[in-house]
């Protein structure tokens, strides 16, 4: 008798209701990004994501939510698709799924909340009579951290667990039952994804006028990363970009009429 092979958990499923629901909730964030963005948004002051009292910088978290459900959950439909096998036929598979996305999402929420907070306290500390020579400068000093971060040993060992989430299933799946498994594996999963994005989730905080276009491009980066065969081209190609963009930055070349809408000036 013929012996049945189960399915690689690391292939990408053909689409699935869990998929669809993924992608519909990514299209909503989408576009409550883009009406956050709107030109009658900005006309009352709102560029970018950080800004520094207690309930603007709520606000900026929930905003920061909103952009990571747009932003990083098409990229991990590979990690939707193999929870969704793990708990096919396990009972309560719709409500185990949502728990695992669900912590996937908070462990982005709490890196939010460090990033906001700081962002924040250095706004605060810079004071709003600060030079716009000098944040262009600090901007550019982040752009450029940000294109260095992707030649790093790290990166590159946290975007190779991004691309392979069987690797989190081997070693978390059939500890603690189905609920809490999955949700390891999406946290674990998650931490990892915080690793390699991290840097590029940084540049989307300072930036105003053009905050929407340059989602939507780190969008397509990041995605790219996890689905494209060449992933450490398109990391090194990004990081070599941002290292430009950062010097650019740095030496005060970029003209400002471009420099006033990208930083929110």
């Amino acid at each position: 008798m013929a012996v049945r092979t189960p399915p690689r958990p690391d292939r990408l499923p053909r689409p699935t209701l869990a998929a669809t629901v993924v992608l519909a909730v990514a299209a909503a964030a989408w576009i409550g990004t883009v009406a956050v963005h709107s030109p009658g948004e900005a006309r009352h002051g709102h560029h970018g994501v950080v800004t520094t009292s207690t309930t603007t910088v709520a606000i900026s978290l929930a905003g920061w939510t909103l952009m990571v459900l747009a932003m990083m959950l098409p990229p991990a439909l590979p990690l939707v698709g193999l929870l969704g096998r793990l708990l096919s036929g396990r009972g309560r598979r719709v409500s185990r799924l949502f728990t695992a996305v669900a912590a996937f999402v908070g462990v982005w929420t709490a890196t939010g909340v460090v990033l906001i907070t700081g962002a924040a306290a250095l706004d605060l500390a810079l004071g709003a009579a600060t030079s716009t020579e000098t944040r262009v400068r600090i901007a550019g000093g982040v752009v450029l951290l940000a294109g260095l971060y992707q030649f790093t040993p790290i990166k590159n060992a946290c975007l190779t667990a991004c691309r392979t989430p069987r690797w989190f299933a081997l070693r978390l799946w059939g500890r603690h039952g189905p609920t809490r498994d999955a949700a390891a594996i999406s946290g674990a999963y998650g931490v990892s994804c915080v690793g390699c994005c991290w840097a590029l989730m940084l540049l989307c905080l300072g930036t105003g006028a053009l905050a929407l276009p340059v989602m939507v491009v780190l969008t397509i980066v990041m995605a790219a990363e996890r689905l494209v065969p060449a992933a450490r081209a398109v990391a090194r190609a990004t990081g070599l970009v941002l290292v430009l963009l950062g010097t650019v930055l740095l030496a005060d070349l970029l003209p400002l009429g471009l420099v006033h809408p990208l930083l929110g000036a």
